[in-house]
């Protein structure tokens, strides 16, 4: 039975990594109205100015809950201003626009942000199919999509563009013919709206009402290392390249995009500082936190090879900046790497307090306390990753197989009859009612025995620290 789940399991994940490839590759709202905004309840629209006057943006996981403030704009259809590696362009499953429009219109905020994940069991779109999504529903009057590349401008080329957007399905053929390079801007109309994929240096001017939103892809591409590209000069440049250009801004929304598009959390901090100037501008010109300085000290310092300056620095920024989760995250994997698992977890709990993003990290350490003999600890921490992330079907399934495996079957049988009644889609998941049929199948027999742990091998429980990125559509060539 073990054998048959683990076949099973890895046949699933080979499913949702082809899924994500094929289409290229929490939220703190309340909930919505019934129906998209009127033009009376709107009145007028108030704009910011980026980094220049105090905006409170909403975060998000993935990029696709943001639809979710996106639509209370509707009536004004502002331009979407887009920082990100991927546009979320790919295209919807025919025949369902209308139904994903009724969606996006009466969907609560927790509908459309659970639903819109891979590892929910019925999800109703995809995040590569955000954008997609809010043009079909008439959401923005402009599309304008800042391309990260450490390409010069003369070397942008409209050629690649027109290539890579036509193969991933972002455009039709002539939509992509009509496309015209100038100055770094990449113009024409995009399903019927205009469209505009610029150059991080060439950002243009907009006069109309925006909607900000950046992804942390953005930034993934851009990176480089350190010393050639550090991780608080790509933030500096894109917070004041758009104060600059004094856009006039509804809302700002950014998205971690850690989980399903497996960016590391090591880079979770940069959406969380680009927050943190939203609401407070003059961090930008001004004193910015202890522990920023610090990090980016450690950063630099780990990649000049300086393991005890790196390591210095960071036990100083967790200290000086106790709430901090990202501060107490890099502390953490430290003392994983020093082989005190106790401590290191006691510090990832006051990360994942503060932040329950960090949570991924449990996910990664389970699989390594398999590896070690340590069931128990693993299922505890699966235990609590099903906590943090209670819309991710698939870590309660990971869970569930580890009960079985160890014995513990009658903790087993409640999740299992969970997620037994979960509307599994025959899109997206297909095979997995007959998996959990599998594993309610080994649950019956009350009579087995709970086992113990096996004697710890040697090793740490130090987690990957890098999560391959998913493959994302469009990429400059990094030179």
């Amino acid at each position: 039975m073990h054998r048959f789940i683990c076949a099973l399991l890895f046949i699933l994940l080979l499913t949702l990594i082809t899924a994500c490839d094929s289409r290229n590759n929490e939220t703190k709202n309340s909930s919505p109205p019934a129906e998209l905004p009127s033009v009376a309840s709107i009145s007028p629209a108030k704009t910011s100015i980026l980094f220049k006057e105090s905006l409170y943006p909403v975060t998000y996981e993935l990029p696709s809950g943001a639809l979710a403030t996106w639509r209370k704009f509707a009536v004004t259809k502002p331009v979407l201003l887009l920082f990100s590696a991927h546009p979320f362009l790919d295209p919807l499953k025919p025949g369902t626009h209308d139904e994903l429009i009724r969606f996006i219109r009466t969907g609560t905020d927790n509908d459309i942000d659970h639903r819109g994940r891979m590892l929910n069991a019925n999800p109703a779109f995809l995040p590569p199919q955000t954008l997609s999504l809010a043009i079909a529903a008439g959401l923005f009057s402009e599309i304008v999509y800042v391309m990260p590349t450490t390409q010069k401008i003369s070397e942008f080329s409209l050629v690649d563009f027109q290539k890579r957007s036509v193969t991933y399905g972002f455009f039709t053929e002539s939509e992509a013919a009509a496309l015209t390079l100038q100055n770094g801007v990449i113009g024409g109309t995009l399903r019927g709206i205009p469209f505009r994929c610029v150059h991080p240096d060439a950002l243009p001017k907009i006069s109309a009402p925006t909607i900000l939103h950046v992804d942390l892809g953005y930034f993934n591409d851009m990176f480089v290392n350190e010393v050639k590209t550090p991780s608080y000069g790509l933030l500096h440049n894109l917070m004041t390249s758009v104060r600059n250009q004094e856009y006039p801004v509804l809302a700002a929304t950014l998205s971690y995009s850690n989980q399903e598009a497996g960016f590391s959390l090591d880079s979770r901090f940069m959406i969380s500082n680009i927050a943190e100037v939203l609401r407070n501008p003059a961090l930008l010109s001004g004193n910015t936190p202890p522990s920023w300085t610090l990090r980016a000290d450690a950063l630099y310092a780990s990649t000049m090879f300086s393991k005890s300056k790196a390591e210095e620095l960071t036990e100083r920024a967790a200290k000086e900046s106790p709430d901090d989760p990202a501060a107490l995250h890099a502390l953490a994997l430290l003392l994983f790497r020093r082989n005190q698992p106790d401590q290191a977890f006691v510090v990832l709990d006051r990360a994942v307090a503060l932040d329950k993003g960090y949570a991924l990290e449990y996910s990664e350490l389970a699989e390594r306390g398999k590896e070690l003999g340590q069931w128990a600890k693993s299922i505890e921490l699966l235990q609590k990753a099903t906590e943090c992330f209670p819309e991710n079907d698939f870590v309660k399934i990971r869970l569930v197989d580890a009960l079985i495996q160890r014995g513990r079957v009658k903790e087993a049988r409640p999740i299992l009859s969970e997620l037994l009644k979960r509307p599994w889609s025959d899109t997206y998941h297909k095979g997995v009612p007959e998996l959990l049929n599998g594993m309610s199948e080994a649950v019956k027999d009350d009579s087995i025995v709970p086992l113990t742990d096996e004697p710890l091998k040697q090793g740490t429980f130090t987690p990957s620290l890098q999560m391959p990125p998913s493959h994302m559509g469009i990429r400059p060539n990094k030179k």
